[in-house]
């Protein structure tokens, strides 16, 4: 008959006990949150879950209750809806547009631009994509978002021209990315980001109307236009004195030597190389980025397009021009963005394996400690979770790994060792995987293969690739390691018989989240995984200065992985 004080709980939390309470006495359990006042005032979040023991006349004689503090839960939540707010503004405040779709191009999520340059089309949430961008019944026959989807192209081009009663009213550079799943690798809808380049398109199409109009375009142009001939610029209009700060008339006076004046002088080797390019390749268009000093020490970037023209009779270069430098800030915008995306997976990475530590310790001690008095069935329940919390642990591991690596902060300790021999002590090390899988394994490694290495990097890039061998080789495989030297390289192979990879497969299995899934597909292989290894292999055997490869001839032909080291 003991209660707790009615001082422990809100009048909220109160009402939702007796409610409870009357759940429990009808015989259903309760799972309920309620905020604990301590003696000192403090409040804390509680989670609890209760139900009822009846007696033989089905009157309810205990209430059993299990509780836990979820303080943890609660800070970690709140930390993500700020996070989550903060990319929401960054989502909002870009003045491009941005939406996402998911597999059936339904736009699922559209920042404000997009919604004002297609206010027409609102609401744009529900839509199929062709029917609010291009007010099409059915999806296009070059569709980006299906050749994404189906073949996993990583980007796709196009653009897009928004009509208005008839009328081209803008055009829209889109570039189409996939949503990948973290956890699966699988394509969960696409992104399009489209720019608004109707200027740009309408000042290209002005260019190739007849001469007779040409200065008349030029001149309303807001991209730099000029003309050279016999070393001398013959023409330039408004927008190169513009943005260049130069007077036309100081710009035509130039001698050849000083066309590059306004050169960054790191950038003049591109300038030199394309121009070289153009003539030993003889290509009709070159399109290349340079930084600019103005005439007042600014410098910008600019976006350059040249082609070879007849001028007045006689061979000439017609250069366009145009300032791109807050494109590239919006570029470097985006890599600081994927830097946050990075360093918010190492965070909750961190924050995961605390509960983590947690529940497999607690397994762990009910298995070891309280065994003989659990039935088969909570045994084995409690090793599917030591088994998940194992898993997982690999997961944050290869998580914490990939942000690692992808901070560019991590420093080699190298130091002078045998690779051959860290390779056969990792045969050592999968001896039993290779048993239970009933591999036979063939090592013809030179007897010492001295070089510089981190041992601790090297060594995980090594298990990783003699993993993957036993995982996807049926049983009864056979696996073979071979070592060669060639052009100052170690190269070390690793050859299986397994299930082999496509063409398509090969250029996804090195890229973050480019794991390839295998799982239910009927192949005698063990298709868990992270799907992390491959990449941050790559990533440490790049570090270390070397290459990291694969060969295969298809589906169920096998594999065969190298990676390479520079002798010392």
């Amino acid at each position: 008959n003991l209660k707790a004080p009615e001082s422990y709980y809100s009048k909220k939390d109160l009402e939702n006990i007796s409610k409870v309470d009357k759940l429990i006495e009808k015989g259903g359990t309760a799972l309920n949150e309620l905020t604990l006042i301590t003696k000192e005032g403090n409040l804390v979040p509680f989670e609890y879950a209760a139900s009822g023991i009846f007696n033989e006349y089905k009157k309810l004689k205990y209430i059993v209750a299990i509780g836990r503090d979820i303080r943890e839960r609660k800070e970690t939540e709140k930390k993500l809806k700020e996070t989550e707010k903060f990319l929401s503004n960054i989502f909002t405040s870009i003045q491009d547009g941005i939406c996402v779709l998911d597999e059936d191009f339904n736009i699922i999520s559209a920042n404000p631009k997009i919604e004002e340059w297609y206010t027409h089309s609102k609401p744009l949430i529900g839509k199929k994509c062709f029917q609010a961008f291009r007010n099409q019944l059915e999806s296009c026959e070059d569709c980006d978002c299906k050749k994404i989807l189906t073949s996993g192209d990583p980007f796709c081009e196009s653009e897009i021209y928004k009509e208005i009663n008839g009328k081209i009213d803008q055009i829209f550079d889109v570039y189409s990315f996939p949503l990948y799943d973290k956890e699966t690798g699988n394509i969960d809808g696409i992104i399009k980001y489209m720019r608004d380049i109707t200027i740009q398109k309408k000042a290209e199409q002005k260019l190739k109307e007849s001469e007779e109009n040409f200065r008349n375009i030029a001149e309303q142009s807001f991209m730099g236009i000029e003309i050279i001939q016999d070393g001398k610029i013959k023409y330039v209009n408004d927008a190169a004195s513009k943005i260049l700060e130069y007077s036309i008339q100081e710009m035509k006076a130039w001698e050849y030597e000083d066309l590059f004046k306004f050169v960054y002088p790191e950038d003049l080797p591109i300038i030199y190389e394309q121009q070289k390019k153009r003539q030993e390749e003889k290509l009709p268009h070159i399109r290349y980025s340079i930084r600019a000093i103005t005439k007042s020490g600014k410098i910008k970037w600019l976006e350059i397009s040249s082609k070879m023209v007849l001028y007045q009779g006689k061979e000439a270069i017609f250069a366009i021009f145009y300032d791109i430098s807050e494109r590239i800030e919006a570029e470097q915008e985006l890599i600081k963005l994927n830097q946050m995306k990075s360093e918010l997976l190492r965070r909750t990475s961190h924050e995961l394996k605390t509960p983590l530590v947690s529940i497999k310790g607690f397994s762990e001690l009910l298995l070891e400690v309280h065994r003989d008095k659990l039935d088969a069935l909570v045994i084995s329940t409690l090793n599917e979770i030591k088994h998940g919390c194992l898993r997982l642990e690999t997961l944050i591991g290869d998580i914490l790994k990939t942000a690692e690596l992808e901070s560019g902060t991590i420093q080699l300790h190298k130091s002078e060792e045998d690779l051959s021999f860290l390779v056969r002590l990792c045969v050592n090390d999968i001896k039993g995987f290779l048993k239970l899988r009933d591999h036979t394994i063939k090592v013809e490694l030179q007897e010492k293969l001295i070089t510089q290495f981190e041992k601790e990097q090297i060594h995980q890039v090594i298990g990783n690739l003699l993993n993957n061998a036993i995982k996807y080789t049926p049983p009864s495989g056979i696996i073979e390691i071979k070592s060669d030297i060639k052009d100052e390289f170690i190269i070390i192979s690793i050859k299986d018989n397994g299930i082999g990879f496509t063409e398509e497969e090969k250029t996804r299995i090195f890229k973050q989240f480019g794991k390839i899934e295998r799982y239910g597909q009927g192949m005698d292989i063990i298709a868990e995984g992270s799907g992390f290894g491959l990449f941050i292999s790559k990533k440490i055997i790049e570090l270390h200065g070397g290459d990291i490869w694969v060969e295969s001839e298809g589906r169920n032909m096998g594999s065969t992985f190298y990676f390479s080291l520079p002798l010392i």
